[in-house]
């Protein structure tokens, strides 16, 4: 059984929700994954978790 953090991962850009004006399509994040030239960056999603890209 995997982790559940694992599970609850977004696999695929789409599965995040609420970032649209970060993420949706034609800004700056989704162009730089579909490109694959993503930097070392930390995201803040919010002021209790963030993410490490």
């Amino acid at each position: 059984m995997q982790p559940l953090a694992d599970r609850l991962r977004p696999q695929v850009i789409d599965d995040m929700i609420g970032q649209s004006h970060i993420i949706g399509k034609g800004k700056i994040i989704n162009r730089l994954i579909q490109n694959k030239t993503v930097p070392n960056m930390i995201l803040y999603i919010s002021n209790y978790i963030h993410t490490k890209l």
